[in-house]
C-alpha cells in the first residue's frame, strides 16, 4: 500500500480509538442522601440478618459513596456517549430525563474502581418501582414494591456492557426504575449506599409511593 494511501487510514483509525477512549462526563452531585431513604424494608431485613450475630453490641453502621455510569450503544441516545453520576455519602435519587434524550440501547453500570476490595458485599438489594407489563409478549418489571437480592449479579452490573436497555416502549424503565440498595460489610462495620432511579417524564408509568 502506497504511503500516501496509508496515511488517510492511520489517521481514521487515530479518530475511532480515541472515540471509544473518550472519557465520560462526570457530574457530581453536592446534596446528600438522608438516612431515611434507605428503605425501611432493607433495614428490617439487616437487623434480622445481624439479630444473633450483635446480641450485645450493635454493627456498625456508616454510608458510602456511589457512581453510576452510562454509555451509548447507538449514537444520540445519551445527553452525552459517556456519562458518570457521582453522588456523596449515602447515595442519591437520579432522573434519566436528565440521562436519556433519544431512541434507542445504552448501557448502565456501576463502574469497579468504586468499590473497596477488602470489603464484603452482603446485599445488593433491587426494590422495583414499576408494575410487571408485556411488551410484545415479554414480561417487563418486577412489580410494584417487588425484590429481588441481586449479589449474585455484582460482577456483571460493574461490566460496562452488560445491562444493556432500549428505550422503546420504555422498556428501560421498567427494567431499572426503583431504588437499588448495597451492603457491604468490614468485621463489624456494616457500609451502606442507595441509589432511586425514576423518570419523571413517565412519572405515570411507575407505581405510587416508590420504595419503603
Amino acid at each position: 500500500m502506497k504511503i500516501e494511501l496509508l496515511l488517510p487510514f492511520l489517521f481514521l483509525l487515530s479518530c475511532t480509538r480515541h472515540q471509544e477512549t473518550e472519557a465520560p462526563k462526570r457530574i457530581e452531585i453536592d446534596q446528600v442522601a438522608a438516612e431515611q431513604q434507605i428503605p425501611k424494608s432493607v433495614m428490617a431485613k439487616l437487623d434480622e440478618d445481624f439479630k444473633e450475630e450483635f446480641k450485645m453490641t450493635p454493627p456498625l453502621y456508616s454510608f458510602m459513596p456511589l457512581t453510576v455510569a452510562f454509555k451509548e450503544d447507538q449514537p444520540e441516545v445519551l445527553v452525552n456517549s459517556s456519562i458518570e453520576y457521582i453522588f456523596p455519602k449515602g447515595g442519591g435519587q437520579l432522573d434519566l430525563k436528565d440521562v436519556i434524550k433519544g431512541e434507542g440501547s445504552f448501557y448502565m453500570f456501576f463502574p469497579t474502581e468504586q468499590f473497596d476490595q477488602d470489603n464484603d458485599l452482603l446485599h445488593l438489594f433491587f426494590i422495583s418501582n414499576s408494575p410487571r407489563v408485556m411488551i410484545d409478549g415479554e414480561a417487563f418489571g418486577l412489580g410494584c414494591g417487588k425484590w429481588n437480592d441481586l449479589k449474585g449479579s455484582f460482577k456483571k452490573l460493574q461490566s460496562d456492557d452488560n445491562l444493556k436497555l432500549n428505550t422503546t416502549e420504555l422498556r428501560y424503565l421498567r427494567v431499572v426504575a426503583g431504588t437499588y440498595v448495597f451492603v457491604f460489610r468490614k468485621l463489624k462495620n456494616v457500609f451502606l449506599t442507595q441509589l432511586t432511579v425514576t423518570d419523571s417524564r413517565y412519572s405515570n408509568q411507575l407505581c405510587l409511593g416508590g420504595a419503603n
